[in-house]
């Protein structure tokens, strides 16, 4: 199975906890979709957490994917930071569950506490430190030995691949 996480773009600032993405944020859903092409990666399920921000991400990634046709669901809250790689994988095939058909690559579109438990238990790139307000791509796909972080995109910044936790 390979799983991407995705931390969406920028938001606006406001209150309350559902802020949507600004032009900024919108532009970054766009590239990291441009990554994930040049990268040849189109996943089976595209899942998000509901927020504004993150379900604007998944439908900017999926217009950058066209003309695939993938489904975008609404996964719920995720996971988070502090869960453990049991955790997180009983999440993940939750989501999986939500797909129409096999699915071998899920794409989740989430905040910075899930992006702290991928790091954490997944694997981190490798040259670059990853602050939890990057924009990021990280494509992990889990092996014989557990989960290989592949390609990765922070900030603009691209690498391929990471140190195993």
């Amino acid at each position: 199975m390979r799983f991407l996480f995705v931390r969406h773009g920028h938001k606006a600032h406001g209150a309350g906890n559902d802020q949507p993405l600004t032009e900024r944020g919108e532009q970054e859903a766009r590239d990291m979709g441009r990554f994930l092409v040049r990268q040849g990666i189109v996943p089976d399920l595209i899942v998000h957490t509901g927020k504004k921000r993150t379900r604007k991400t998944a439908e900017l990634l999926l217009e950058a994917l066209a003309p695939a046709r993938v489904p975008v669901k609404d996964g719920g809250s995720g996971f988070r930071s502090g869960c453990t790689l049991a955790e997180l994988e009983a999440r993940l095939d939750r989501w999986v569950a939500l797909g129409e058909g096999e699915v071998g690559t899920l794409l989740f579109v989430g905040h910075c506490k899930q992006q702290q438990a991928c790091l954490a238990r997944l694997g981190a790139p490798a040259g670059v430190e990853v602050q939890t307000h990057d924009r990021t791509v990280l494509v992990y796909t889990q092996g014989e030995h557990g989960w290989e972080l592949g390609p990765w995109w922070v900030d603009g910044q691209e690498g391929a691949g990471g140190a195993a936790c």
